[in-house]
């Protein structure tokens, strides 16, 4: 795959899908089907025009750019995002980016895109261009949890790596270049490899997690360990299975891997890697999430109308699907409507399970609020009434 600066793209016509598409999840690749050219912008738009409220990413730019080009992309296409670019109009966006420089046929963007100055330009000023052929692409759900971003940012950071991958469609990855520790781990005969995570990108909750590492099943650990110089700051450590290697300097890249979960022999060793990996039974989750029965799956959906009156009250405008708060509010209606089917169908054990799976992400969801920002925990738990 070509990587390009907006400045240097041939003018050819083009098939363009446009995105900020961190992590380049499912939602994303429907986004990208059928596309030959991947616009995209760097940095995230909202470190230049609101730097305090920038997430941590899922993806560096590297990481992005190879999950990009696997899925058949010609050419990525890069914006270097600035204040002067911030300032254009949609108007100009449409007529000096897609027209003139990508000469675009067909411009590709999800439900909730927005762009040009105070995100003022939507899907529907798009699609009223003549010029080329807007193909807009509905929110990506899997089993009635919207797929965003966002939302996976914060299944990654309370530690449901499970759930993120199935939504990301890949495993998730961490990156970096492997420093010195104490070498304790070394003395007790257990070498491992240490990496300080990128600050600008999210890091799983505290854990231990199967995964691969330089190609090889790994026990990874994720915690704060001052020992190592790094004051209070996370550290990763990577155990790699019957593997005893020099990595010291070398970039390592760390993913979940339910292989590795799923072959650690017996049961005691499953559940210690469960965190991370999925069993056996869910490992082809990414491209076909498993299904649960159509009943359920119903009285796990909500409609149309109630997730907007959701969006609407828990986030910070219509499209912002993927806020923490609005996930726990949706989650906290289905939990509802199971209860009372419950009541009501006590030998249902399929409702059940539902049940437990979303109270379980729930309590992640919220745990991972209190931790990042108590005032919003207090809101949003005020509000629903829940018990603390």
């Amino acid at each position: 795959m070509k990587v390009t600066i907006l400045g240097d793209a041939e003018p050819r016509p083009r098939r363009v899908a446009v995105g900020e598409f961190d992590g380049v999840h499912l939602g994303h690749r429907e986004v990208i089907n059928d596309s030959d050219t991947v616009l995209t912008f760097e940095p995230h738009p909202l470190q230049v025009v609101r730097p305090e409220a920038a997430p941590r990413l899922l993806t560096s730019f590297e990481i992005k750019a190879e999950l990009i080009a696997g899925l058949g992309v010609q050419e990525l296409v890069v914006i270097p995002f600035d204040q002067q670019f911030a300032a254009q109009s949609p108007q100009e966006f449409i007529d000096q980016v897609l027209v003139e420089s990508l000469r675009a046929t067909r411009v590709s963007v999800g439900e909730n895109f927005r762009f040009g100055h105070r995100a003022a330009g939507d899907t529907r000023v798009l699609a009223a261009d003549p010029r080329f052929e807007t193909r807009v692409v509905p929110l990506v759900e899997i089993e009635g949890e919207v797929v965003s971003s966002s939302h996976i940012r914060a299944l990654v950071t309370a530690g449901d790596v499970e759930l993120a991958d199935v939504m990301l469609g890949s495993p998730f990855q961490l990156r970096g270049e492997v420093v010195e520790g104490d070498k304790r781990g070394r003395t007790l005969g257990f070498p491992t490899a240490n990496i300080v995570p990128d600050e600008a990108l999210v890091c799983p909750g505290h854990g231990v997690y199967a995964a691969r590492a330089d190609g090889a099943c790994a026990a990874v650990s994720v915690g704060v360990r001052p020992t190592f110089g790094t004051g209070r700051a996370v550290l990763v450590e990577a155990y790699l299975l019957d593997r005893d290697v020099d990595l010291y300097g070398q970039l390592l890249t760390s993913s979940s891997s339910p292989v590795c979960g799923a072959s650690g022999g017996s049961t005691r060793s499953t559940r210690w890697w469960s965190r991370w990996s999925a069993t056996s039974s869910v490992r082809a989750s990414s491209a076909n999430p498993p299904r649960r029965p159509a009943s359920l799956i119903d009285r796990m959906t909500l409609t149309k109308e109630r997730k907007q009156e959701l969006v609407a009250k828990f986030g910070e405008g219509e499209t912002d699907t993927g806020r923490t708060e609005v996930q726990i509010a949706l989650m906290t209606d289905r939990i509802n409507e199971l209860t009372e089917h419950l009541r009501l169908h006590r030998k249902d054990h399929h409702s059940r399970r539902g049940l437990l799976m979303l109270v379980g992400r729930r309590r992640r969801l919220l745990n991972y609020l209190r931790r990042d920002d108590l005032d919003r925990y207090r809101a949003v738990v005020a509000e629903l009434g829940l018990r603390r």
